[in-house]
């Protein structure tokens, strides 16, 4: 539903379309289903809470994959931020027996995603128009989920009443389509 809404909607710069857009918003739409998928496994077996912290390792993430990417050093304050994240990371996740649970590695897997995520619209981005490479990021992770599900045999429920309905279409168009694709467009000029 996202990727047919933002085909429609940046239906006209179909015309700027070439190899160079497919294969970067390829990587973008694998990352972001890599990262939705890590997350959705690890809710199977951690608290919402958990899963919550532990996903916005992202924030911390960013500014040393970033690094490595781009050759531009964090600050102190994103050093000590990193420090306090993996503080709280011991404090949230760690049993007493000092072991971490599968679904906490799998949500923290999917913070690791998604700063992966964050730094590849912000690297290839630069040079090309953000919309339709998200065009082709929604385009990309409905192909890998739709793969994914045949894998896994999951069949589409033949009885999916009106009220199944509204929060699919709410996180189809307004998380997915609405929140990352101003998300994007918002990194294109930002710092990520």
């Amino acid at each position: 539903v996202a990727f047919i809404t933002t085909f429609l909607l940046f239906f006209p710069v179909r015309t700027k379309f070439n190899l160079e857009y497919l294969w970067k918003g390829s990587i973008m739409g694998v990352l972001l289903f890599a990262a939705n998928g890590t997350q959705t496994i690890g809710m199977i077996t951690t608290t919402p809470g958990k899963s919550a912290f532990l996903t916005a390792i992202y924030c911390v993430l960013v500014p040393f994959i970033y690094w490595l990417v781009d050759g531009k050093k964090p600050d102190f304050y994103n050093i000590t931020a990193g420090i306090l994240c993996l503080y709280g990371i011991g404090l949230v996740s760690l049993n007493k027996n000092l072991t971490i649970s599968v679904g906490d590695l799998y949500t923290l897997l999917c913070g690791l995603l998604y700063a992966l995520h964050i730094v590849s619209v912000a690297k290839l981005s630069q040079s090309n128009d953000i919309r339709l490479l998200t065009v082709v990021q929604f385009g990309m992770t409905s192909l890998c989920s739709w793969i994914c599900s045949f894998l896994w045999n999951e069949e589409f429920p033949s009885n999916v009443s009106f009220h199944m309905w509204l929060p699919i279409l709410y996180l189809s168009l307004i998380a997915t389509a609405g929140g990352f694709t101003l998300q994007n467009i918002g990194q294109k000029y930002t710092n990520p």
